[in-house]
């Protein structure tokens, strides 16, 4: 795919001189309203990249040179959310390629004593005047199928997997292009 020409796309295009032609590794956050019965999930909204349309994704973010995939996510969740979180187990990896990006991501499930209610919409340092954060907020599991959601597909398989308790352990989500 080559770069957009959409003027309203101005934000990928900042973007891809710190990214493009590398294999960008990041960390995201599975943070849910209720450790025994969770039915909902902390999500960040963003500008679009690829299209006019915002999306949905849970808060995280590029893991820095000698930086831990722990300590990564603590930072990125506390930028974007305002939220301290201890990191739990490793529940997905994902490979995204689309030309000229390429990451792959590890999503881990998290946890905070912090309460809920006092998320606030963060930022990316490292867009200083290019923001791509919208909102934050806490969205039930049952409006996940309304949200233009990454990675595609979570909507169907999240709910389900922790129904089951992550009952197949990690799980590889393959490579989204």
């Amino acid at each position: 795919m080559s770069i957009p020409t959409d003027p309203k796309l101005t934000h990928l295009k900042k973007i891809l001189p710190h990214l493009e032609g590398k294999v960008r590794v990041r960390v995201s956050g599975l943070l849910f309203n209720d450790a025994e019965d969770p039915n909902a999930l902390v999500l960040v909204e963003h500008d679009g990249l690829w299209s006019r349309e915002p999306f949905w994704t849970p808060p995280g973010g590029a893991v820095e040179f000698g930086e831990s995939l722990e300590d990564a996510l603590v930072r990125e969740v506390k930028e974007e959310t305002g939220l301290s979180v201890e990191v739990g187990p490793l529940r997905y990896v994902l490979d995204f390629i689309r030309q000229p990006l390429h990451a792959v991501s590890f999503y881990f499930e998290c946890h905070t004593s912090d309460d809920l209610m006092s998320l606030s919409v963060g930022s990316d340092p490292e867009l200083s005047d290019g923001q791509l954060i919208r909102t934050v907020r806490i969205v039930p599991f049952v409006e996940l199928r309304e949200l233009n959601l990454y990675p595609e597909g979570m909507a169907d398989w999240l709910p389900q997997d922790v129904k089951s308790g992550f009952s197949e352990g990690v799980h590889y989500l393959g490579t989204l292009r």
